[in-house]
């Protein structure tokens, strides 16, 4: 890890990220689910219903003792029988404990009925069980499960720490085994928390990536707090400037209650080239400053838009609600496209279908052509052949889940893609590595797969021995791999946040991004170039990187010519610190490569070497401070394929 990635943050990344994700999938195999593979519930399973004390709203990594009371239902707990209470894993609680007294999570727990006595542990999963012994419990008899139990205030460190991400009801899971068989159901409704943001701590401020000299655009001003919540409570004026002196900014901003700690606004540039936006707030002294905002008269026909196309919520191992994890890519990050992908089967529950509908209704929801593009989608979550986002191009879409042995391969679940009237297409994520890698003997679909996730939360899938490489790589399994076997697929990168915040990287270097060269601001145009690979990735920081090959852009295909003959490589970047090099990348090896000048760099290379059918290439670029770029390929093919369009031929 850089430390000059690392960045401003009070408290770094609390939880082991990829043991969280591997703990999740655990959780599916140890904790009784409502699964249909299961057995079926026997008497008194999931009977019953439970309370947690205090309820009031929690704020976001605060420290506390909470008491989870389950009052047993008909026909109660038979001896042998039980409860347990799922502390959430996600994404900052402490993880539950009974040996330590004086330790963070120390639990007990007890119950009202004398002759009853309660077998008590915890799982490094972060679920209680409490076994009843002795006596049974009867209807109405309640047992108290005590989570960060202080002693009446004598062990103070044995408190609990909560959330550090904003959560309007955080669930603390109960199931319950009635006739003693070891099969738990969950009772009709767990109680939950509100986990709210903390004080303002930061303000930040993001533009587009490009504008047009004289046309108006939007920015958002947004205070956040130490955990990047959005900070609902803040209150305060901020102002914006600009290093082009003709710049139309707003007057004075003022934040009221209704906004919610963030604003929009337009800004109007004329001066050409990167410009820089900078925000202060009065009483505070915050100060923030935007990626750079490339002024052009260039863009009309291909704008390039920020998505963040991966990321999850409480639906599955994440934390938020839908709602606002759309409002967060609106309102706070100013993202041009996003897509909520939750799990199909990971996490504490399955995918539901309630819990689908919920989600596509709030992506058409949050969709506003000309702003926000919203894409429907949810990851695949095969741990074989490797996860894979399912993205649907319209506002409708179907839950096809690895849990279905009709869609559990990738075969078949390309196949019954191709039987929906929507078009849907699939993006393999973090291909080379942990916390599985992608099977690459198994041939993508041409039609369902164009494009592969090589950065993420995860780290870098694009060769082995790349910076900030995947953990756990298995060779065979990365972009390069991929592409070295023939298979045509344009790349980008996400997030795959877990914490409410698309479009903002986690407190360290870990992280990812889409830059989308799209017509217009709206699905079919983002879909268009999502199919064209008309996209690239970099590692969270807004790069703005263009590539072509004779003209023709990333994701395209140039036809072999005769051998001596020059083709043209052009990449251009606008960076957000100090460019340390720019590289163009042959079929797996350096091409060419310069040292950065400067935040605003090209290359230019006249390449006269042997070129092959199917033959790739496609622009790095690296900066000082670690952050990364990559285009996706331009591939060189035979002019019977070039006339006949793009699409590759089935490997």
């Amino acid at each position: 890890m850089r430390p000059s990635l690392l960045r401003r943050h009070p408290l770094p990344i609390l939880l082991a990220l990829f043991g969280l994700l591997l703990l999740a999938r655990l959780l599916a195999e140890v904790i009784p689910s409502s699964s249909s593979r299961r057995p079926p519930a026997g008497e008194g399973d999931g009977a019953g219903s439970a309370e947690i004390l205090p309820s009031a709203p929690v704020p976001a990594g605060s420290r506390g003792t909470w008491r989870v009371r389950f009052i047993a239902g008909a026909p109660g707990i038979r001896i042998g029988g039980g409860l347990v209470v799922q502390i959430p894993p996600y994404w900052g609680w402490t993880e539950p404990q009974t040996e330590s007294p004086r330790a963070p999570g120390f639990v007990t727990a007890s119950a009202s009925r004398p002759g009853a006595r309660l077998a008590l542990s915890a799982s490094r999963l972060s679920y209680v069980l409490v076994t009843v012994l002795g006596e049974g419990l009867e209807p109405g008899d309640t047992v108290v499960v005590v989570y960060g139990d202080t002693g009446d205030g004598e062990r103070i460190e044995a408190a609990a720490q909560a959330d550090l991400y904003a959560e309007r009801a955080q669930e603390f899971v109960v199931k319950v085994d009635g006739d003693g068989d070891g099969v738990f159901a969950e009772i009709a409704r767990s109680p939950a928390l509100e986990i709210t943001p903390r004080d303002p701590t930061r303000l930040v401020l993001y533009g587009k990536a490009t504008a047009r000299p004289g046309e108006p655009f939007r920015v958002t001003v947004a205070f956040l707090d130490p955990f990047d919540n959005r900070a609902t409570g803040a209150r305060g004026v901020a102002t914006i400037e600009s290093d082009d002196p003709r710049a139309i900014v707003p007057g004075p901003i003022a934040f009221a209650p209704e906004d919610s700690g963030a604003r929009a606004v337009e800004v109007t540039l004329f001066a050409e080239g990167a410009r820089t936006l900078r925000a202060r707030e009065a009483q505070t002294g915050l100060r923030a400053e935007s990626p750079p905002v490339f002024v052009t008269r260039d863009d009309a026909e291909r704008r390039l838009l920020w998505g963040d196309l991966h990321g999850h919520s409480g639906l599955s191992d994440g934390t938020g609600d839908p709602r606002d994890y759309f409002r967060y890519a609106r309102d706070v990050t100013n993202l041009d496209v996003v897509s909520l992908t939750d799990h199909d089967h990971h996490g504490l529950r399955p995918l539901s279908p309630a819990s689908w509908d919920l989600l596509v209704r709030e992506a058409n929801a949050a969709y506003a052509p000309g702003g926000l593009v919203t894409l429907l989608g949810y990851e695949w979550t095969n741990w074989t052949s490797g996860h894979r986002n399912v993205y649907f191009a319209g506002e409708r879409g179907v839950l096809l889940s690895v849990a279905d042995t009709l869609t559990d391969t990738p075969t078949e679940l390309w196949a019954a893609l191709d039987r929906l009237e929507t078009p849907a297409m699939t993006i393999a994520h973090h291909p080379a590595g942990g916390p599985v890698a992608t099977d690459w003997s198994i041939p993508p679909s041409p039609e369902r797969e164009r494009l592969v996730e090589i950065a993420s939360v995860h780290g870098s899938s694009e060769a082995p021995g790349c910076p900030m490489e995947v953990r756990s790589a298995r060779p065979g399994s990365f972009v390069s791999d991929a592409l070295g076997r023939g298979y045509r697929l344009g790349v980008l990168a996400s997030g795959d946040g877990h914490t409410g915040h698309p479009g903002k990287p986690y407190g360290t270097s870990l992280g990812g991004l889409a830059g989308i060269y799209a017509t217009a601001r709206t699905r079919e145009a983002v879909w268009e170039a999502l199919v064209a690979h008309r996209t690239y990735g970099t590692t969270g920081a807004r790069i703005l990187l263009e590539f072509s090959a004779d003209g023709v852009p990333m994701g395209g295909v140039v036809p072999l010519r005769a051998p001596g003959a020059r083709v043209l490589f052009r990449a251009r970047c606008v960076a957000t610190s100090a460019v340390e090099t720019i590289e163009l990348v042959r079929d797996g090896a350096v091409l060419a490569r310069r040292a950065g000048t400067g935040a605003a760099d090209s290359l230019l290379h006249e390449d006269v070497g042997p070129k092959r059918p199917g033959s790739w290439t496609y622009a790095r670029v690296t900066q000082v401070d670690g952050e990364m770029a990559w285009s996706s390929p331009i591939w060189f093919v035979t002019p019977e394929e070039a006339a006949a369009g793009s699409r590759p031929p089935a490997p």
